[in-house]
């Protein structure tokens, strides 16, 4: 059945004239009444209701017209809403409803605005690559900012079971090996006390040699042996 939708209005007991007009089918008319100001959509239309429910009141609810179909409802609807204005909108508005018309927009066959036409779908690597461009030399947001523990524990969630492909593995490989290496070339030496590199382990200072202590560094987590 088709014609299933109506239009229907609340009326203000005080004046009997009307404060929304809306267009439904089955219970919709009644759905403003169990709003709260957490889910209602148009804060007008709960303010109105609420103020009179704080005066004992009740908003009296009529149907206009029944056995539509979902655009002679619209038409409807938007008429009404044009007859009695919106307040705070038009002139001499009596209405709390936000849109004129409700009419969704059209989103396929010949009406849609894109129909006939050829869209084009943007390049990601160029998109990538913008993005970067418009970053580069300028400074990271992130800088100096402390993550919390909740959320270090977040992102190390997010990261839990995910795998890399071979061949991100062998380009990260590739990245950190032999002269790209930062520490190339590089050996840790220690007193015992001190730690430091140095890039050549020939002539070492008296009472140093190669290796590291770790147990004087502060917060150290994860050493098995401690060097002395």
């Amino acid at each position: 059945m088709q014609n299933k939708f109506y239009v229907y209005q609340y009326i203000d007991p005080r004046n009997s004239l009307p404060f929304y007009i809306g267009k439904g089918c089955r219970d919709r008319y009644l759905s403003h009444l169990l709003e709260t100001s957490e889910t209602t959509e148009n804060r007008k239309k709960y303010a109105y209701i609420q103020g009179l429910r704080n005066k004992d009141l009740e908003p009296i609810i009529e149907k206009i017209k029944e056995n539509l179909t979902s655009e002679e409802a619209y038409a409807l609807e938007a008429e009404l809403i044009s007859k009695y204005g919106r307040r705070d909108i038009d002139k001499n508005g009596i209405l709390t409803n936000i849109c004129s018309d409700n009419r969704p927009p059209v989103t396929y066959g010949e009406n849609h605005h894109n129909y006939g036409k050829s869209v084009k779908v943007p390049d990601e690597n160029k998109r990538r690559a913008n993005i970067s461009k418009a970053k580069k030399g300028k400074p990271n947001g992130q800088l100096g900012i402390k993550k919390s523990d909740h959320m270090r524990k977040k992102l190390s969630e997010s990261k839990i079971g995910v795998k890399l492909k071979e061949s991100t593995k062998q380009k990260l490989s590739d990245l950190n090996s032999g002269s790209n290496n930062p520490n190339y070339g590089t050996y840790w030496i220690t007193n015992g006390m001190e730690n430091k590199k140095v890039k050549s382990l020939d002539n070492l200072p008296n009472g140093w040699y190669k290796g590291r202590s770790v147990k004087h560094i502060t917060g150290f987590r994860g050493a098995k042996d401690v060097r002395s």
